[in-house]
């Protein structure tokens, strides 16, 4: 160590490092230290708040403690890994709400007349066209327009759930099972031959929805 150079100042990737995930910037970092079996993580988290260790760098601090930059990083993966599941299963009640959500159906403005009601029509259309008219029957230049058939003047349509939703929120709830693609036909032949089992196997027939 050189005179006058803070223990572990010349370790410059541990300290650059360290300095990333330092623990007095990041609680949820503190925390997973604190709670580590590996009496090395707390112990380094306590040195860090010692009033003594403040002349040292970060990384001396570590080595203090035994830990080398590679037991750090591996520490930072399964760290990572845990407080990113707890995230999500944090967030998974309001994720499979939103879900379900999608799936429901409900109504929605009228994609075919964007809940205006009506749309344009040719000059010259039978005259019992349901709502056939001009849009403005004062001026000669104006428009026809006609009753939107989609909607039958409601500005609203029944707008069916999402498809993906539906099957996730069925396959959560164990009412379907699409663990793979395709379908699964299981045959029992009573132990019959493979010759024996053709006219059988003709005879199946199946009818996809």
């Amino acid at each position: 160590m050189r005179p006058g150079v803070p223990p572990g100042a010349g370790d410059l990737a541990y300290n650059e490092y360290l300095k990333a995930i330092d623990p007095s910037d990041h609680p949820e970092i503190a925390l997973a230290l604190a709670s580590d079996p590996d009496q090395r993580f707390s112990l380094f988290l306590d040195k860090l708040s010692t009033p003594q260790k403040r002349k040292y760098s970060i990384a001396a601090v570590a080595q203090e403690c035994n830990i080398r930059l590679g037991e750090f990083m591996d520490w930072m993966q399964r760290s990572g890994a845990a407080r990113a599941v707890a995230l999500a299963q944090i967030a998974s009640p309001k994720i499979t709400q939103d879900l379900a959500q999608d799936a429901m159906s409900g109504e929605g403005v009228c994609p075919k007349c964007d809940g205006l009601l009506w749309i344009g029509a040719a000059p010259g259309w039978p005259l019992d066209t349901p709502g056939y008219r001009k849009a403005n029957p004062d001026d000669v230049d104006s428009i026809w327009i006609r009753d939107c058939p989609e909607c039958a003047r409601s500005g609203r349509v029944r707008r069916v759930g999402d498809q993906h939703a539906r099957d996730k929120v069925l396959e959560m709830a164990g009412l379907i099972n699409k663990k793979g693609p395709g379908i699964a036909i299981v045959q029992n032949f009573g132990g019959s031959g493979m010759q024996s089992a053709i006219p059988r196997l003709s005879a199946i027939t199946v009818d996809l929805d």
